[in-house]
């Protein structure tokens, strides 16, 4: 009977089998416990050395023989081992051995003086801890200074006490020894890199105290990506850091004196302009706040940090140079670096006001990222806004630093400027269904405000049409951010409701620049009027003087109509009213809208009560101003007078508002009124009934 070949491949699986098992058995056999594929050395081993008994002198010898602790002694290395980075070592370490045991004499110390013996410990090995190697946290700056292998160490570093340490409690002041010795790391230890003649280092020298000290923390903290910085600053307090910003504040500003291209210096002065100059200056000289001086900086150094700002990867501790230097080419960046290193000097000094309209302009013009067009805003929204972030009552670090210098008179003079400017719109793309979406949602809930297509400008309220997509997203999502200052509460109430969809269809309409037109509702058919005076007898028994009821008499007619079309509709809740209106045809509600249109406002003369009164005056401000203007009185488009409404009525409608099974289409009385309690509803109330007539 011939073999079936399976089982000769049953054979070899099972010879493989018993091989692997002998293979495992016998490397369990002679292989130390304790070594693993995860470490370099046998586990334990560091411990069982440390038991060791020291076999020669040791440090208590030499510390007792000769190199004691106090100044008469020999040399006093015992004390500055002891406090230095090696107090953990022993001399033998460096020194060589010296012989203990039946020797009188001892055998001369070695005094080592080339870099073989540091390198031991130091030299750049990937299983060696980072923070022991030589090219390891001050890796740029051995290089910077061109240190090689064959170097010798001991030119810069004492081997007892190599590295200073500048650590206090206490917050420094200038004359103290802090001060003093922070001056000396200065001098000894930050100077040795940032100087002139040194590749990739900036100059830091005359930078301002702030920049400095934020960009420090930002290194030690790990939110501003340098390695190098981030384990040199690791130890430093916040004391520290801020004695060493202002030390360096305080200097002369030197600059790197490098040799540009003069091609590239003037690509680089296009650009410049074009992206820069808002923020840095007219010429990258400027030096204030969170900007630093960009002009005299080394190319190397320029250039480095830029493209680390393209790339995502790195940790920035906010967007915004990230967004400012997007679609920057290789060569963009080159020719910026030979402009910045050619220390240029602009024909246009001072803060006059033409050359803050040209910064301004560099960043406010279509096309730039998602910053706001201004010409064409209104006077008073400009001015108001600048100074609300000058003065820090509006988050935007960028504008307060560059309109912390600026007096109420300049502030007025650019917003002036501004407002007597042309309106240029963004000229973003946008996407058709969003827009569409966003068209209904500002009819719903801001076209009160903004006007029906939103390109209402006047007092404090902006043009929104035409603005870039993502700056109104980013306006909107800072209104519903508590930790923003914002000093408009009626945006935030009008932002709460929004969903980010929301935010994204309302930035798509705004930025599709809506024509005058397009954001209207269709006109309805037009209608013969008919005589309706049989019918006003009925309506005024109820709305012309009453206690309770609304007062329809002079409100807006397009607020009248569009109120009984949506009694009529259903999109309206009010049982009543929606069994009335069922009688009646489109000719005689637009009759009754005109009749009613065309008669005088008279109030209410509700009986009101003064404390009610002076806190519901506080809520309007803060909550309800914005649309209904002139304490309630304002009645125009579909914004109806409030002020001299009857107190039942205000507290019904505001409670009708506030009860979501209630069908009401304003979404925005909706998040306007939410969060209001009985009381404030009451105070409310009697406020607008105390400003009748």
């Amino acid at each position: 009977m011939v073999p079936s070949p399976r089982n000769h491949l049953y054979r070899l699986v099972l010879l493989l089998i018993v091989a692997i098992m002998g293979f495992v058995w016998i490397k369990g056999w002679f292989v130390p416990a304790g070594w693993d594929e995860q470490k370099w050395f046998r586990t334990g081993a560091l411990e069982e050395l440390k038991e060791l008994p020291i076999m020669y002198a040791g440090n208590t010898r030499c510390i007792d023989g000769c190199h004691g602790k106090t100044a008469k002694d020999h040399r006093a290395i015992g004390y500055k081992l002891a406090g230095g980075v090696h107090e953990h070592l022993s001399c033998e370490s460096c020194h060589g051995p010296l012989y203990q045991s039946g020797h009188d004499k001892l055998a001369p110390a070695l005094v080592p003086r080339d870099s073989g013996l540091c390198l031991r410990c130091h030299d750049d090995i990937a299983a060696r801890p980072r923070m022991v190697g030589l090219f390891s946290e001050s890796l740029m700056a051995h290089k910077a200074l061109d240190v090689k292998r064959d170097s010798n160490c001991v030119q810069c570093h004492d081997p007892h006490a190599p590295r200073k340490k500048v650590v206090t409690a206490a917050r420094p002041q200038e004359g103290d020894a802090e001060f003093t010795s922070v001056a000396a790391l200065a001098e000894g230890a930050c100077n040795s890199c940032h100087r002139p003649g040194v590749p990739f280092m900036p100059m830091i020298e005359g930078q301002p105290e702030a920049y400095l000290k934020a960009v420090m923390k930002q290194h030690r903290d790990g939110t501003r990506h340098s390695l190098v910085m981030g384990d040199l600053l690791k130890g430093y307090s916040n004391e520290n850091i801020d004695t060493l910003a202002k030390y360096y504040s305080k200097q002369k500003w030197v600059s790197a004196g490098e040799s540009p291209r003069p091609d590239l210096v003037s690509a680089g002065a296009v650009l410049h302009q074009r992206r820069c100059a808002g923020c840095h200056g007219p010429d990258g000289r400027r030096a204030f706040g969170m900007t630093p001086r960009l002009a005299g900086q080394t190319l190397s150094y320029t250039t480095t940090q830029l493209k680390s700002f393209l790339d995502p990867k790195t940790k920035l501790p906010d967007e915004v140079m990230r967004m400012i230097v997007a679609g920057l080419t290789p060569a963009d960046i080159d020719a910026l670096a030979h402009y910045y290193a050619a220390e240029p000097v602009s024909d246009r000094q001072g803060d006059d006001l033409p050359l803050v309209i040209d910064s301004c302009n560099s960043c406010h013009r279509p096309g730039f990222l998602d910053m706001p067009m201004i010409a064409g805003q209104p006077e008073q929204y400009l001015r108001t806004v600048m100074l609300q972030q000058r003065d820090g009552t509006r988050s935007t670090r960028v504008m307060a630093d560059l309109l912390r210098g600026y007096s109420d008179q300049k502030v007025t003079e650019l917003a002036r400027h501004y407002a007597k400017s042309k309106w240029v719109s963004a000229q973003d793309q946008t996407n058709d269904a969003w827009v569409k979406a966003g068209n209904a949602l500002h009819q719903s809930g801001c076209a009160g405000c903004h006007g029906p297509d939103g390109r209402r400008a006047e007092g404090m309220t902006p043009r929104l049409a035409g603005q870039p997509a993502a700056f109104i997203e980013s306006a909107l999502m800072n209104y519903k951010n508590p930790k923003l200052k914002q000093p408009s509460q009626a945006m935030r109430v009008a932002a709460a409701s929004l969903s980010p969809t929301d935010m994204q269809t309302l930035a798509h309409y705004y930025a599709s620049n809506p024509e005058p037109s397009a954001g209207k509702a269709e006109p309805p058919a037009p209608v013969a009027l008919v005589d309706v005076s049989s019918i006003v007898t009925g309506c005024d028994g109820c709305h012309v003087d009453s206690d309770s009821d609304p007062l329809i008499a002079g409100q807006p007619e397009a607020y009248l109509r569009t109120v009984m079309q949506q009694f009529l509709d259903g999109t309206r809740d009010g049982p009543t009213m929606a069994k009335i209106m069922k009688k009646y045809d489109a000719a005689q509600i637009a009759s009754l809208a005109r009749h009613y249109a065309k008669m005088k406002w008279t109030s209410a003369g509700s009986e009101t009560k003064p404390d009610l009164v002076s806190r519901g005056k506080a809520l309007h401000a803060a909550r309800c101003s914005t649309c209904h203007a002139n304490g309630g009185r304002k009645a125009d488009g579909t914004t109806p007078r409030i002020a001299g409404q009857p107190i039942e009525f205000i507290e019904s409608e505001i409670q009708r508002y506030q009860d979501p099974a209630v069908k009401l289409p304003s979404r925005f009385m909706r998040s306007a009124v939410e969060t209001l309690n009985a009381e404030e509803v009451s105070a409310l109330a009697h406020y607008y009934a105390s400003q009748g007539n």
